[in-house]
């Protein structure tokens, strides 16, 4: 930094008292034109990200860290919970039957699996355990814990889940860390003997054994623009395909509907 002549003779020549006086004046001359620079710097920062947030999309967080558009164009509705989920197959016996209580295990299954569901519904959680399930078989309960188990005690407190309302409300209330399902089956049919599925524990029926199985009909000409005129053709009412691909897409109009 250049200091003009008689600056520089005064800290060089000048009396102490003087001398003394000159460098504590270029001092705060010296700061202050540092402070000016790193105010400067931090003003450019700030109007940096403000033009990057102006840009960006609209994009709103969720409490737990999903991601959703604001715009209404993406197709995540902020819904994710991880879950285990516990299959029990009742023709399995002791496998899958606590010893003590004689109550379906809720850990240490032959069949289990971790998951995270992106939407509240029955089908998901179906869904989840579609792999697992015995060919010719099909769901005939499904339970939530709503809390963990407590030692000795290994069976927690649980609620059976029918509707959809009743799976986004089991995810609210419940206090189970890690979140815990159990999907029970109806017992195989072809066995012989027989052996009948136990009656409900309250007062609500069992899934009904097409619960999987049954052909879905449409016929909602809002989201199929010539389902009028397929219907007024004479064809029969279309049902609902078995393939993976379709089977997500039934589940996301069923979403989007409710």
């Amino acid at each position: 930094m250049g200091l003009p002549a008689s600056g520089k003779a005064l800290i060089e020549n000048g009396a102490p008292a003087i001398k003394k006086s000159a460098e504590t004046a270029l001092d705060k001359v010296l700061q202050d034109v540092l402070k000016k620079a790193r105010d400067t710097e931090q003003n450019h920062a700030m109007a940096q990200v403000a033009n990057l947030a102006a840009n960006a999309p609209d994009v709103q967080f969720e409490a737990d860290g999903a991601r959703r558009n604001v715009d209404g164009g993406g197709e995540e509705t902020g819904f994710r919970k991880s879950v285990r989920l516990f299959l029990v197959d009742p023709d399995r016996g002791a496998m899958v039957t606590d010893p003590v209580t004689q109550a379906y295990k809720w850990d240490g299954g032959p069949s289990h699996c971790m998951a995270i569901m992106k939407s509240p519904s029955l089908l998901e959680v179906v869904d989840k355990v579609r792999q697992k399930i015995p060919a010719g078989r099909t769901v005939r309960a499904i339970y939530g814990a709503l809390e963990n188990p407590v030692p000795p005690r290994v069976i927690p407190d649980a609620t059976r889940l029918q509707l959809d309302e009743e799976v986004e409300v089991f995810f609210d209330l419940t206090s189970s860390k890690p979140i815990r399902l159990q999907i029970v089956l109806h017992r195989d049919p072809n066995q012989v003997p027989v052996v009948p599925d136990s009656p409900p524990p309250d007062d609500g029926p069992y899934f009904a054994l097409d619960f999987l199985n049954a052909v879905e009909l449409y016929d909602n000409p809002a989201e199929d623009s010539d389902t009028i005129q397929w219907n007024l053709a004479g064809f029969a009412n279309r049902a609902f395909p078995k393939q993976d691909y379709a089977f997500e897409e039934r589940k996301m109009k069923i979403w989007k509907r409710m």
